[in-house]
């Protein structure tokens, strides 16, 4: 059975990004656990109470098949940690699916993942050109975009989508 690793902030994370994509792993019977800063109680911006299962400092990327991060401002907590760097940096050797929605591929860029691959993430005021241009990537500007096993989405809107890409990849890896 695949596993999908969802990480979410402990306060702020985008309620749809994290509960659309969540919805069709399960509807496809993958298996899902969501990783935080720390295991327990996590609330999003419009109020969802999510429990994180574990923290994402004690994952090892051999125990699933893609980990999936969840925008919402919340999750800038992970954009200048380098242990999190380390472990994206880890699936993507070990062919696994790094995926990342709305403001949350800002984590990718600086992990420095996204060098010579087709992006997108929120920017629809662009206050985010300045992290577009020092990923050293292409920016599509798409709603959803797969590059290899590196998935990208543009904000709660995408969220649905966003979850059947990286559910289609998942069948065929």
């Amino acid at each position: 059975m695949k596993s999908v690793l969802i990480v979410i902030a402990k306060k702020n994370f985008r309620d749809e990004e994290f509960l659309e994509p969540k919805k069709v792993f399960i509807d496809e019977k993958f298996e899902v656990a969501i990783a935080s800063t720390e295991p327990g109680k996590c609330v999003g911006k419009l109020g969802t109470i999510v429990n994180a299962d574990v923290s994402i400092y004690d994952v090892d990327e051999k125990d699933y098949d893609a980990i999936v991060f969840v925008g919402g401002l919340g999750s800038l907590v992970y954009e200048n940690d380098e242990k999190v760097h380390d472990l994206i940096k880890n699936f993507i050797k070990s062919g696994k699916i790094v995926a990342s929605i709305c403001i949350s591929p800002r984590i990718l860029i600086k992990a420095g993942v996204l060098k010579d691959k087709r992006f997108t993430m929120w920017n629809s005021d662009g206050s985010q050109d300045i992290f577009i241009k020092k990923s050293g990537g292409v920016y599509t500007g798409e709603n959803v975009t797969v590059d290899e096993k590196i998935i990208t989405a543009n904000g709660p809107h995408s969220a649905h989508k966003f979850g059947k890409e990286i559910s289609n990849l998942l069948k065929i890896i």
